[in-house]
């Protein structure tokens, strides 16, 4: 098997999943945010708004299509954006890698989410957004997904459901 890759909307639980999983599988976690900060010292907010929307998510795709590129097994949680990015929509449909969609509400998604330093501005009404982005992302999230499992359950029942997956597959 190649990666792990978790996808979904923005508050969709993949990096807390993602970390819950890797470690569970004893494999390295890759997690789009802390990639981008460790590499420009910028958290994505100060990204966005020092170089513009379209330079971080240019970045955030560079990322993920590099982490697909290493050898070995990684769970990886790229940045939602990537999935408007229709380079990695391609290497995310190699068939080596499992793709999971972490799947909710846009309101069930919008109620977690809470301002912090790491996701750009993106406005006074976040049902609003995530409900374009969903309207916008889910033909491309239903192209990548391999499994789609509901993110709304505890993170333990997420990691079970892609592990017992996981290990069908291989």
């Amino acid at each position: 098997m190649g990666h792990i890759v978790l996808v979904g909307l923005m508050g969709s639980g993949k990096t807390t999943v993602g970390a819950e999983l890797a470690a569970a599988l004893g494999v390295p976690h890759r997690d789009s945010d802390t990639d981008i900060e460790r590499e420009t010292g910028l958290t994505g907010r100060q990204h966005a708004a020092r170089d513009g929307i379209d330079a971080l998510h240019a970045l955030e795709a560079r990322h993920l299509q590099e982490a697909l590129a290493q050898p070995g097994t990684t769970v990886i949680s790229p940045a939602a954006s990537t999935l408007d990015d229709p380079a990695s929509r391609s290497a995310l449909r190699d068939p080596r890698h499992l793709v999971v969609w972490l799947d909710a509400s846009p309101a069930a998604l919008a109620a977690r989410l809470k301002p912090d330093d790491h996701r750009p501005a993106i406005g006074p009404d976040m049902a609003e957004v995530l409900e374009r982005q969903a309207v916008e992302r889910t033909p491309a999230l239903r192209e990548v997904a391999d499994l789609r499992v509901d993110a709304t359950n505890p993170p333990a029942e997420l990691v079970e459901a892609i592990r017992t997956h996981a290990d069908a597959v291989r």
